[in-house]
């Protein structure tokens, strides 16, 4: 496995930096009130940045594990809880494709 991030990885966590580095206020009200603005969360996916390391032929960016790590990175340097929903929709959605690839194998 190649761990040297490509230029399309650098340039991913480049647009996330940028992302979160506007996002101000609301980053000090959510990690004070241990919330997740749902606005955040929407332009997250929005990005593509949720649904990240799910293949593109399920609809995702196909990207890899190098360029989650920097996109985690990214994320946590200015809102630390972000990072925790990321691993969360990585896990989700690919229990989702299993299911869905099992349904579809079983019929």
């Amino acid at each position: 496995m190649n761990l040297t991030p490509s230029d399309t990885d650098r340039e991913l966590a480049a647009a996330v930096r940028d992302y979160t580095q506007g996002l101000g206020e609301r980053v000090a009200v959510g990690e004070r009130e241990g919330t997740l603005p749902l606005d955040v969360v929407r332009e997250l996916g929005a990005l593509g940045v949720l649904g990240m390391t799910v293949p593109e032929r399920d609809g995702g960016l196909g990207a890899s594990a190098v360029a989650f790590t920097l996109v985690l990175e990214e994320l946590a340097a200015d809102f630390p809880s972000l990072p925790v929903l990321m691993l969360t929709v990585k896990s989700a959605s690919e229990d989702r494709i299993r299911g869905w690839k099992a349904g579809a194998a079983a019929t």
